[in-house]
């Protein structure tokens, strides 16, 4: 069977390049996800290669996901075990052999948020002052420390001031805790698997031997850890893979290093180099534009992408005069391409620097009656009713999670009051013993002084324990399901804890959030192979928000353009185009960081299949300051031959609002269920509500040198009217927006 055979010429060589060690340069939407899938699957049938000798590793589950889809039709097998993200092998790896590290194999996984938490308590107990040391740097000097494979031994040398030498006692007590609380973090994972292999040549020669071939995707957003271990696991049989676009690293500032793709061929001698070039994303407009940005980088290896896709529409290029005009422009053209050329709502993705900027587009968005979903945004598992319920969940894995016990300890209220909370906190860090062993320590205490009635405090702590013993012992003979459904019951949450919050929208929505979680553990019961708590508690917790990006969605989506790497649209805006936004003001000093924006500003733009809209402002408030920026030095790289100047609104910007009111076409794309021909309830939610009917009384209601006033750009003057009747269109000199040119029948002008 020739699997090859709708491979092009450059993908075909670098599936069936399976010895030694190879460089895939894949340029945006270049097929590298396929390229990756056929390698795998050539080798597995052609060359009888075993899939458990074959390793592949990527950023997200999602992407993992996708390349196990694509390989089971190529090759009818779901035998594929380690095809997974760094993160998820690392955790196989140490579940195994943890031991030996000194951990229990139930250890837990401490996302970004608990690491977070962990640290403000160690800096308040140390009692350093906030404003001095923050917990945000002291978690991001941590990450950075260990994302170099630098434990706080390794730190000490480095800093000889005093609040530096904090950072690293702050540090050596955050990883006495992680091990007390038997946990590790994110970075922890990589960092413990190197040193698992380095100082265990046993183990080291086991997975050398296991895993013959080694794919390795997104090269370029790997860390030093990352590079090490790959080196590493690769050392016996040096049959590596890596594929990367050195035009898309963007995360030097989460530890990313651009030099481990650019210096491959260095570390791994007599590789081979092959450049993935064409495209299949975008069409030729985008594609060169984009390509004009990113050539004025240096440090590249250089690449020109191609295509055979249509020329294209030119690149739109808008300047408005506020950051309110420049939302409504957004939304504005969002709904007149929905009119226009029948787009779905999902077609479309807004994408800004910061995630300061979306503020005054979503308020425009709903002033606009635009339904919108913000990706990367606060994470489903990060909510409070969720973190409380898998906190209980985590204790009943690993009642040795003193993190969790502080959080549910009161939830719902037990009347254990902070001095009784400090006292148990204080035997437990003396001791060496975890709260929970602390709590059985201090209640049997409480038994011996033989008190006629002990404290409400006091109750509260034995019922909390005798609930947890209960349950943990439910766990071992019952379902996730049943034991959190016991929690929700036992614990009374919905009504202790959920049904007294402030709004009734709020109690719906985290009643809601409640019941899609109990729906994943379903889901996870109906999937998995391994239905243990373990493993539930391993999956949500290297959850990212790409894995539960749902393109199918009818919402317009707003991102970060950090946040739209890996993803594609069909219409694509990227606001705030200007100098100190983007590039951002931080990186304007250092020509490494001003590439690194470059690559952004390369990313953002080729996430754009087919309409690629640019937008900047005369001025912006943001952060509470209005400045006046120039326009972004990418826009200037741009050639103009590839740039239409939009020089203001669609020629009817109400157009697809009055289309939804006369109700008399489907709105969004035929056969929705939401949106259906006949139904004026279908339709609501899409009116602006700034529609009005204007009578023309006479030719002369509105002429040159009438004072008016337009609900969004303020007072202005007529200077030019043309046409009659409904037709007529009057060209405005507006005080603070400039001049406008605008359809009378739909622009709600008011005489002044």
């Amino acid at each position: 069977m020739d699997i090859l055979k709708d491979l092009n010429d450059k993908q075909r060589e670098a599936v069936e390049t399976i010895n030694g060690p190879v460089l895939i340069l894949a340029g945006a939407g270049s097929g590298k996800t396929r390229v990756i899938t056929y390698r795998i699957a050539h080798l597995n049938i052609n060359y009888e290669v075993s899939p458990e000798n074959i390793l592949a590793v990527t950023f997200t589950n999602k992407a993992a996901k996708e390349m196990k889809d694509r390989i089971l039709s190529l090759t009818r097998s779901d035998q594929f075990p380690w095809i997974n993200t760094f993160h998820s092998t690392c955790v196989r790896v140490l579940r195994r052999y943890c031991t030996v590290l000194g951990f229990n194999r139930n250890f837990l996984i401490y996302d970004s948020s608990d690491q977070y938490n962990l640290i403000k308590s160690i800096i308040e107990e140390m009692r350093i002052d906030e404003k001095v040391i923050s917990s945000e740097s002291a978690q991001s000097f941590i990450s950075s420390a260990k994302n170099s494979l630098k434990w706080p031994s390794d730190t000490k040398q480095a800093f000889n001031d005093y609040w530096s030498e904090k950072l690293v006692e702050i540090y050596s007590a955050y990883q006495k805790r992680l091990k007390k609380n038997n946990a590790m973090d994110f970075d922890d994972l990589l960092m413990y698997t190197v040193e698992l292999l380095e100082e265990n040549p046993d183990i080291l020669s086991y997975y050398n031997d296991k895993w013959q071939y080694i794919m390795v995707d997104e090269y370029q957003d790997t860390n030093h850890a990352q590079y090490e271990l790959v080196k590493l696991l690769a050392a016996k049989h040096k049959n590596l893979c890596v594929v990367g676009d050195d035009d898309q690293s963007i995360y030097r500032w989460r530890g990313a290093d651009l030099s481990n793709i650019l210096n491959f061929e260095k570390d791994f001698l007599h590789c081979l180099v092959i450049r993935l070039e064409q495209n299949y994303r975008s069409t030729k407009n985008i594609l060169k534009a984009a390509n004009s940005v990113v050539m004025n980088n240096i440090s590249r290896k250089g690449k020109t992408l191609w295509t055979d896709n249509m020329e294209g529409e030119k690149i739109h290029y808008a300047t408005l005069s506020s950051e309110s005009e420049e939302a409504l422009f957004i939304c504005r053209k969002i709904k007149e391409l929905c009119y226009s050329e029948k787009r779905q709502l999902n077609d479309f993705a807004i994408f800004y620097r910061t995630n300061a900027q979306s503020r005054v587009i979503e308020d425009m968005m709903r002033r606009e009656s635009l339904p919108y979903d913000i990706f990367g945004g606060l994470r489903f598992y990060d909510r409070k009713e969720i973190k409380d319920i898998v906190a209980y969940l985590r204790i009943i894995s690993n009642p040795k999670d003193d993190l969790s016990f502080e959080r549910i300890i009161n939830v719902p209220p037990r009347g254990i009051g902070p001095s009784m909370l400090d006292k148990i906190k204080n035997t437990a860090k003396k001791t060496g013993l975890s709260i929970y062993e602390a709590i059985k320590e201090f209640l049997k205490e409480v038994d011996s002084a033989g008190k006629a009635k002990p404290s409400k405090g006091e109750e509260g702590l034995a019922e909390f324990i005798k609930l947890l013993d209960w349950l943990t012992d439910l766990a071992e003979r019952s379902s996730i399901l049943e034991v959190t459904e016991k929690v929700l019951e036992e614990t009374h949450y919905m009504e202790n804890v959920i049904a007294k919050k402030t709004s009734r929208e709020e109690v719906e929505s985290r009643t809601e959030n409640i019941r899609e979680f109990l729906s994943s553990i379903e889901e996870f019961d109906r999937s998995s192979e391994d239905t243990s708590l373990k493993i539930f508690l391993d999956q949500i917790s290297l959850i990212t928000a790409v894995d539960k990006y749902d393109e199918n969605v009818e919402k317009v989506t707003l991102m970060t353009i950090h946040n739209a790497k890996g993803l594609e649209f069909p219409v694509v805006f990227m606001s705030g185009m200007e100098e100190g936004i983007f590039p951002h003001s931080l990186s304007s000093v250092n020509e490494h960081e001003i590439e690194e924006e470059r690559r952004l500003c390369y990313v953002g733009m080729t996430r754009a299949k087919e309409r690629l809209f640019l937008t900047n402002t005369y001025r912006r408030r943001i952060y509470g300051i209005e400045r006046i920026n120039l326009p972004s030095r990418f826009i200037r790289e741009i050639p103009a031959e590839f740039m239409e100047i939009d020089n203001g609104w669609p020629a009817e910007p109400d157009a697809y609002d009055r289309r939804i009111a006369e109700n008399n076409y489907r709105a969004v794309r035929p056969g929705s269920s939401q949106f259906s021909r006949g139904s004026a309830s279908s339709y609501p939610s899409f009116k602006t509500g700034n529609q009005r009917e204007l009578t023309y009384e006479s030719d002369n209601e509105f002429s040159r040198g009438t004072k008016v006033l337009h609900p969004f750009f303020g007072k202005g003057t007529v200077i030019d009217i043309k046409g009659e009747g409904e037709d007529t269109k009057v060209t405005v000199s507006f005080i603070n927006a400039g001049v406008k040119k605008l359809s009378l029948k739909i622009a709600n002008l008011q005489k002044l």
